[in-house]
């Protein structure tokens, strides 16, 4: 028994060695793809997240929501209005540089120490009487000084025969025809202030017809230029003649009164300048300044 056992072959262990299967090798290949996958899934998913944002961003950028847009909008919005407005001063204050200054149609007749310009625009004949007196009255020129006054309407200054018409003179067509319209009203500062206008006419040839005519009518129309006020005093110059005089070696017609005072005249004082004056100081002053031969201011 002994020996038999002894003799019985003892069966061969066989130990095996841990092997990859197949099945374990596609589960290996699997993973790997799928970690693969992932990886060019993530990589992918990765630049459509970037792509995602930069979408975004510019959506962001143009939408009028966002904020940046909303206050780039306002921004715009402003300068918009600001160009507007400027644009709108710039042309208002052209058409104003245009239209404001005042200047004289032409040079002054004579040569003044002071030049006033007075819009009478809308005023009445007895309120423009009013304003020319009070600037008289009120005139600041040195003693022997003239300050020449200029009506204006629009900014223009009126001529003779728009300074009749609104005066509503009763000047002849003999003198309006052979007067210049450049003439010139004005304040001599004297023993008193006095008012004067001064004419250029054609030629005293000319001239003198429509002034015989006129003085029918003269110190009715011119009275309270002069500061003279009617009354039962001065009622009688209504129908007083003008006589021959003369001033300064010049040709005269003068008004008097019962006194033998001067109360209106007007005086050749050139072959084409007459003056029309309460007094001879005023005419001689006048007189002194057309032989200078300057021009006013």
């Amino acid at each position: 028994m002994e020996g038999n056992e002894l003799n019985t072959p003892k069966p061969i262990e066989i130990k095996e060695e841990p092997i990859l299967t197949k099945k374990g090798m596609v589960q290996t290949y699997a993973e790997d793809m799928a970690k693969a996958a992932e990886s060019i899934q993530g990589i992918e998913l990765k630049k459509l997240i970037e792509r995602d944002e930069q979408f975004g961003e510019q959506k962001e950028n143009f939408s009028p929501e966002s904020k940046k847009n909303k206050i780039l909008m306002i921004i715009s919005t402003v300068l918009m209005i600001a160009t507007v407005a400027l644009v709108f001063l710039v042309y208002k204050n052209t058409n104003k540089i245009v239209s404001v200054p005042i200047t004289q149609q032409n040079k002054s007749i004579i040569f003044t120490d002071k030049t006033q310009f007075l819009p009478i625009d809308t005023l009445s004949k007895d309120q423009i009487i009013q304003t020319i007196k009070n600037e008289v009255l009120n005139t600041d020129v040195k003693n022997n000084g003239v300050e020449a006054i200029y009506l204006t309407e629009n900014n223009k200054v009126i001529g003779f025969n728009r300074f009749v018409s609104l005066l509503q003179m009763n000047v002849p067509s003999e003198i309006s025809s052979y007067t210049d319209d450049n003439f010139l009203i004005g304040a001599y500062s004297g023993t008193t202030k006095s008012f004067f206008i001064l004419l250029k006419v054609n030629s005293f040839t000319d001239i003198f017809p429509g002034f015989k005519i006129w003085e029918n009518q003269i110190f009715n129309d011119l009275h309270s230029l002069f500061g003279i006020e009617i009354n039962p005093d001065t009622k009688d110059l209504l129908t007083t003649s003008f006589t021959d005089n003369i001033v300064n070696n010049k040709n005269a017609r003068t008004l008097t009164d019962k006194n033998g005072k001067t109360i209106l005249e007007y005086v050749y004082v050139t072959e084409t300048s007459v003056v029309i004056i309460g007094n001879d100081e005023t005419a001689i002053e006048i007189m002194l300044r057309l032989s200078t031969g300057q021009v006013g201011k």
